[in-house]
This record gives C-alpha cells, sequence and structure tokens, in this order.
C-alpha cells in the first residue's frame, strides 16, 4: 500500500464492533451517557445474546457481552472505543 492509499483509507467511514467487557465503562451507563457523539461515531445497532437491536436508543442501558456496532472514521472508532471501555 503506497502512502495515498493509506491515507484514503483513513479518510473512508466503516463499521466497527466493539464488546462491552465486565470492567468496560460504559458498562451500566444509558447509550446516550457514553456520548460518541463527539467523536462523529454513529452507533449503527446493539447486539445482546444474539438479538439485534437497529435504532438502538438513547436510554437502553448497555450490559456486559452487549456489542456495540459503530460507524465511523477508523481514528474516531479507536477514540469511541476508548470511551466505551475506559470512560
Amino acid at each position: 500500500q503506497n502512502e495515498t492509499e493509506e491515507i484514503v483509507e483513513s479518510l473512508q467511514p466503516r463499521f466497527m464492533s466493539v464488546l462491552l467487557l465486565d470492567d468496560s465503562a460504559a458498562v451500566g451507563q444509558k447509550l446516550g451517557e457514553s456520548a460518541l457523539g463527539e467523536f462523529n461515531v454513529e452507533v449503527n445497532a446493539v447486539r445482546r445474546r444474539g438479538v439485534r437491536g437497529a435504532q438502538p436508543s438513547e436510554e437502553m442501558l448497555l450490559q456486559t457481552g452487549d456489542v456495540l456496532v459503530l460507524f465511523g472514521l477508523p481514528e474516531e472508532l479507536q477514540q469511541a472505543e476508548e470511551r466505551l471501555h475506559k470512560g
């Protein structure tokens, strides 16, 4: 991959799944409280025990084992993932 391709790649929005663990900061918070919009990251869906909820509500309480499907730019996705795990 040349440098231009890498830059173009880094500017392409993509999906990323984040699994919430026991010690993730977002567990027990409402989805809206995680404030992922700050990073221009959209929560596309939340999967819980095989149930997939598209258009999740801001009021949804996040639980250990939830998988959040995020959409955004790679760098912003990394920041959002860090927010979910570390607060």
